[in-house]
């Protein structure tokens, strides 16, 4: 703004003063669409976002289900193979018990034995995989924590004897 006084060089000498205020202002009534170009641009961007994190959503939810099914699955054909391992233990007793009698040949004990070993490597690839596929559900359930690996260690540790072993008794069928 200025300000000043304005004085006439008349006879009888008329003076004035003035203020002079301005304000200068710049409003856009148009600017080319940009500012809604922005808005639907960031709508999409928004859009976009929410799709990716529904895929997410069902794929964790997938990989979780699919998960505990396999879980469930190892876990019944572990009890199955126990339960295979015993039969097979107590079929080659019996074997040998022919044998010593003489109406079992070593063949009827060889075939006895690796029935049983068959079934002890079954057994243990299974432990194998309820051991890795535990892991993978827990992680994929935002569960897996430092401790599980502790746990797991323990579990690969355990000195079994190949006559003795039992899925329901080294390992936690039971636990998450």
């Amino acid at each position: 703004g200025t300000a000043g006084i304005f004085d006439t060089d008349r006879a009888f000498g008329i003076s004035s003063e003035y203020q002079t205020i301005g304000v200068q202002v710049n409003v856009p009534l148009f600017a080319g669409g940009s500012v809604e170009a922005q808005t639907r641009q960031a709508e999409h961007r928004l859009e976009a976002a929410q799709k990716r994190l529904d895929f997410q959503r069902r794929s964790v939810s997938h990989l979780v289900k699919n998960a505990f099914l396999k879980v469930q699955t190892i876990i019944r054909q572990i009890q199955a193979l126990d339960t295979a391992i015993q039969s097979s233990q107590s079929a080659y007793k019996a074997t040998e018990t022919g044998f010593e009698v003489g109406v079992r040949t070593m063949l009827d004990i060889l075939n006895a034995q690796r029935t049983l070993f068959k079934n002890i490597h079954d057994h243990n690839q299974y432990r194998y995989e309820y051991i890795l596929n535990s892991l993978i559900l827990k992680q994929a359930a935002g569960m897996l924590h430092y401790e599980d690996i502790g746990i797991v260690n323990g579990w690969l540790m355990q000195q079994n004897d190949v006559r003795t072993m039992s899925a329901g008794k080294d390992l936690p069928l039971n636990k998450s």
